[in-house]
């Protein structure tokens, strides 16, 4: 019933329908196209998943953070604090909710692609990937809910950050290219794994599931103590 009353709210934001139907499969499209027509070289239909499966990640995101910063700003974070809801609670059904909400994008930008490429995309491997960014927008939205409990004042390091993940996440080459260093870094970044796994590359699953757990473990750990300080705190921040 929240998530039914989240996506409600989500929907009746205008400028929400635009990006997700119109913006975003475009922005998705067009610049390969253009790219098709000065690099004489052939749309490969793994690396159009992995750019379509960051693309999801990166707007899921940043419209939770987006949506939770308006959500602190007002008087609704103590209405969620005074309830029988978890802000642990909340944060999941916010975060259902946005990724619901961006499937049929991701799957409209997928058929754009297949129809004029001729691709040939799995739309139901898709899916599954698409599910594997669920988790890790679960994973990675727990983490800033823990950091936005301490500070408000961390939206810029965040813009930042989600370049250099974009970086050694390997969505547009594999990551064996990179140095040594960052290719052990990018292991601990839950969406490499996905993209790894949209790649066809499920032999290190195992590794990978025990990133995913160990990573979810300290998310909650983290914000669960993030919570009650700021509960103490009068819901003040530091």
């Amino acid at each position: 019933m929240i998530i039914y009353f989240m996506l409600k709210s989500l929907l009746r934001n205008k400028w929400n329908m635009v990006k997700l139907f119109l913006i975003a499969p475009i922005n998705g499209v067009l610049p390969v196209i253009l790219l098709s027509n000065v690099i004489d070289t052939n749309i490969d239909k793994t690396i159009v998943l992995k750019i379509c499966l960051w693309s999801c990640f990166y707007f899921t995101i940043f419209e939770i953070i987006s949506r939770r910063i308006e959500f602190f700003g007002s008087e609704k974070i103590q209405d969620v604090l005074l309830s029988k809801i978890s802000l642990h609670r909340y944060n999941f059904y916010q975060t259902v909710a946005v990724n619901i909400l961006y499937i049929p994008s991701l799957l409209i930008t997928l058929y754009l692609y297949d129809f004029m490429f001729n691709l040939n995309i799995d739309f139901l491997f898709a899916i599954v990937c698409a599910f594997f960014v669920f988790i890790n927008n679960v994973i990675i939205s727990n983490i800033m809910l823990a950091v936005h409990l301490k500070t408000q004042n961390y939206f810029n390091s965040f813009n930042f950050g989600m370049d250099i993940i974009y970086i050694i996440s390997g969505v547009l080459y594999p990551i064996s290219i990179l140095p040594k260093f960052l290719r052990g870094v990018s292991q601990f970044v839950p969406i490499t794994h996905v993209i790894m796994f949209s790649e066809g590359n499920s032999s290190n699953i195992e590794i990978a599931i025990l990133v995913f757990l160990i990573i979810m473990l300290f998310a909650i750990w983290s914000t669960e103590k993030s919570i009650k300080k700021y509960i103490l705190s009068g819901g003040f921040y530091g």
